[in-house]
């Protein structure tokens, strides 16, 4: 089969398909950024370790960065109705995006309540019509306050998957501290954690280990001011904790495949 290609996402792209039974997906490689889908009518199946699982309307499945993807149309629905989002999360979006996981890098959860369902649907719909807009508009500002509020809504079904409030003490504490260099020891010393308990549950409910999730909040912080300042590239290194322009370049390319410069244009 022919890999898909995946044009880079700068903040986030977002979009409507209907698809036919000759629709297939696969990237064995994955992703840079994260990729929500929600079947809205039909279904689809999604290849998770050995087996699929069959996506039906309310499935909303999640992507990892880095991730295998391959999902296709169910071969006896014939047709697959979805939305969905490539995106880079936003500081404080990592316990929104802690569902259950069903394979390594792969999420997902059903919504029943037709209300949420409805809920989801409409901010994913204003997320692609706010991501089809001009820069200028900052309408880039309000697709990801449009799917923040899908992930939401789909945030509230997942009662059961509530953060440690250890975990979240950390996650606080990377948030306020991003200019001090990382130290796990230090972190878990500050949770009231073993270092081997804090990584495990760190990395089980936020999605990544404590050193890569600062880096996104690094990188997040960033992007933030490269959209919305006229700093040098060096002082937007130095105010993100960076040590240095060179290797902040080279980290932020890596994230969104984009140079500072290059990105400051485009948004």
């Amino acid at each position: 089969m022919r890999e898909t290609p995946h044009i880079p996402t700068v903040t986030l792209t977002a979009g409507e398909f209907r698809e036919g039974i000759s629709y297939r997906n696969w990237r064995p490689r994955g992703t840079p950024d994260w990729l929500l889908i929600l079947t809205v009518a039909g279904a689809g199946q999604v290849e998770c370790g050995s087996g699929t699982i069959l996506t039906g309307r309310g499935t909303v499945t999640l992507y990892q960065p880095g991730a295998a993807q391959r999902y296709f149309t169910d071969p006896q629905t014939k047709r697959w109705h979805l939305l969905w989002s490539h995106f880079h999360p936003r500081t404080h979006w990592g316990v929104w995006l802690n569902w259950p996981e069903v394979s390594h890098g792969l999420r997902s959860m059903t919504l029943s309540d037709p209300v949420i369902f409805s809920e989801v649907r409409k901010a994913l719909l204003d997320t692609i019509r706010f991501g089809r807009q001009a820069p200028q508009s900052q309408a880039s500002d309000l697709a990801a306050n449009a799917l923040e509020r899908a992930l939401l809504w789909i945030h509230a079904t997942n009662k059961s998957r509530a953060p440690d409030e250890r975990v979240q003490k950390a996650v606080d504490v990377l948030a306020a501290h991003l200019h001090e260099p990382f130290s796990l020891a230090r972190l878990a010393r500050t949770c009231g954690l073993s270092v081997s308990r804090l990584a495990h549950l760190f990395s089980d409910q936020i999605g990544m280990p404590p050193q890569q999730y600062l880096e996104e909040l690094r990188l997040q912080r960033a992007a933030q001011l490269l959209r919305s300042t006229g700093l040098r590239i060096g002082e937007i290194a130095t105010e993100s904790g960076y040590a240095g322009a060179f290797y902040f370049s080279a980290r932020f390319r890596r994230k969104f495949g984009l140079s500072p410069s290059q990105y400051r244009r485009q948004t």
